[in-house]
């Protein structure tokens, strides 16, 4: 059997309140990915562990998963020094796998006057979806869509700096 591990290549962006990863399936296979993170303070002691799940990710294509950072019970984030990361990969069993039809939309975007990124979407497929993921956020969607992603802020509410951004559809469910 391949490695199929070795076919996932991820990066890692910390966030204000979240740890994102980038995950790319390089496989000839639609995968899972189960992943764990556990986060550590500057002693080495545990401050949580958090999971990480990504379903039926075709071969070539990109998602995305997201962790909150370490809180407190009243969920303010709290400072850890670095955290470490497992995951495992299996095949998609075809009793679960779910086509994500989201690379054949027609997707333009662009920054708004508000600073806000902007979406419309089209949707080609002559298929009906009850939702449509696009940055963990769900949209219902049919024909033609528009959204607006509010930028990520930093701790003291400003927009953090960026000079680009993606815009992944996630996931696609049919009626």
């Amino acid at each position: 059997a391949p490695d199929l591990k070795a076919s996932v290549s991820y990066a890692a962006y910390t966030l204000p309140k979240e740890l994102l990863f980038l995950f790319v399936n390089d496989s000839p296979d639609a995968i899972d990915i189960d992943g764990s993170i556990v986060f550590f303070d500057e002693s080495g002691e545990m401050l949580s562990i958090e999971r990480c799940y990504i379903q039926s990710l075709e071969p070539g294509e990109r998602s995305i998963g997201t962790v909150l950072l370490p809180h407190d019970q009243e969920y303010n984030t709290v400072p850890y020094d670095r955290y470490e990361f497992e995951f495992n990969v299996n095949e998609t069993s075809e009793s679960v796998f779910r086509k994500n039809y989201g690379k054949e939309f027609s997707i333009t975007s662009n920054v708004g006057v508000e600073g806000t990124v902007l979406v419309m979407a089209e949707n080609p497929t002559g298929r009906t979806f009850s939702r449509v993921s696009l940055a963990y956020t769900l949209f219902d969607f049919e024909n033609t869509a528009a959204f607006e992603f509010y930028l990520i802020r930093d701790e003291n509410g400003e927009p953090l700096a960026f000079d680009n951004y993606e815009i992944l559809v996630l996931e696609t469910d049919e009626e």
